[in-house]
């Protein structure tokens, strides 16, 4: 591979991805041992050793990110400056690994003479060249503004979808829930009697009467379950409970009455 560097926002970077494949190791081995440079970097930083010596750890990049692989599947990788890729394969010490850190730092130090060239060669010379960059800043900074807002936009979506899935499963949960006519009754304003209820869900069809108990028709199943109980004096009944959602059929069998 010869990229073993590039130039990313003004930045000589390279990532995990290169670092696996020049020193012949696996990438997961590789993405394992920037994490745990990362994980001993954050105790350091709290340490009263790397205050007393006045260490600066800002100067060191590791950024997580995402790639397409070549089977269309996502996966993570890390990009890495200089100090940075220097601080992890400070324990690659085979004499081929030594070889290729020195090919590394000639290949760091020659991308940042070349950025350092191309952004010589770009700094404005007159007040003329001094407008037009500074237009050409604002222009991509609204871009970058267009950009985040868009984002912005999108996620405020997804998020306005989930909380719209979430109150309708929610609503549906609850119409479902098992309830017994006089608790139905007293949904209404002015609240009816559970006998009331029984008998206009009798009238949509919903339930008959069969040996002094309320027992659902086929359709009445669709919208109820039959529950034992315990009577105060030991014996064993079933009481049917209606879901929350029978409300609107009770509430057309009214107004057909009232009609």
């Amino acid at each position: 591979m010869n990229d073993l560097v590039f130039i990313q926002n003004d930045e000589v970077l390279t990532d995990s991805l290169t670092i696996a494949e020049v020193f012949g190791k696996e990438h997961k081995n590789v993405k394992r041992d920037i994490e745990n440079t990362i994980s001993n970097i954050d105790i350091l930083k709290t340490s009263e050793e790397a205050r007393g010596l006045g260490i600066d750890f800002s100067s060191l990049k590791f950024e997580r990110c995402e790639y397409k692989a070549a089977n269309g599947q996502i996966y993570t990788k890390f990009l890495l400056n200089f100090d940075a890729f220097m601080l992890v394969t400070m324990g690659y010490t085979t004499q081929r690994a030594m070889l290729v850190k020195v090919r590394y730092i000639n290949e760091f130090n020659r991308m940042k003479e070349a950025l350092q060239k191309q952004q010589q060669v770009l700094q404005p010379k007159t007040q003329a060249e001094m407008l037009l960059l500074y237009a050409q800043q604002m222009v991509e900074q609204e871009r970058k503004i267009k950009a985040l807002e868009e984002d912005n936009a999108r996620q405020n979506s997804r998020i306005e979808q989930l909380e719209n899935k979430i109150e309708k499963r929610m609503t549906e949960e609850f119409e479902m829930q098992l309830v017994t006519p006089t608790q139905i009754g007293k949904m209404f304003e002015p609240a009816i009697s559970g006998k009331e209820v029984n008998k206009l869900l009798q009238r949509a069809g919903l339930q008959w009467r069969v040996g002094g108990e309320w027992v659902p028709t086929a359709e009445g199943k669709k919208y109820s379950s039959s529950e034992p109980i315990q009577l105060e004096s030991g014996k064993m009944v079933y009481q049917l409970k209606w879901q929350r959602r029978v409300k609107e059929i009770i509430q057309a069998e009214m107004g057909g009455i009232a009609g």
